[in-house]
């Protein structure tokens, strides 16, 4: 999954981060999500 992290710039994600929700624990456990910024990317 590097490659995904390369395609949105650190400078870029710094600024589009704080508006993205934060992921909230499902109560009846489930699937860990996947992190925001891989989802972004493609």
């Amino acid at each position: 999954m590097d490659k995904y992290y390369s395609e949105i710039p650190d400078v870029l994600w710094k600024k589009i981060s704080p508006l993205i929700p934060k992921d909230k624990p499902n109560p009846k456990g489930g699937r860990h999500r996947v992190s925001a910024r891989v989802v972004m990317a493609g």
